[in-house]
């Protein structure tokens, strides 16, 4: 799925194994995304290095315009 990020959001980074590094922020911008087994919104930030964002937090995110799905 491709999705905009319209205000800069907090999240999760982890690398391709799985391995959590810390937070990360989103900035503004076209990302490509999926969701995972958790329910977790996956996006793909730079090559084998990806930002989680809960449902809950996308949900939110969603209602206020911070983040719009651009294509499933």
């Amino acid at each position: 799925m491709r999705i905009q990020i319209n205000k800069g959001t907090l999240s999760r980074k982890h690398r391709l194994d799985g391995q959590d590094i810390g937070s990360t922020i989103l900035f503004p911008g076209e990302y490509a995304g999926s969701l995972g087994s958790t329910g977790d919104l996956e996006i793909n930030i730079s090559d084998g290095e990806y930002a989680y964002l809960s449902f809950d937090h996308v949900e939110e995110r969603v209602w206020l315009g911070d983040i719009v799905v651009l294509a499933v």
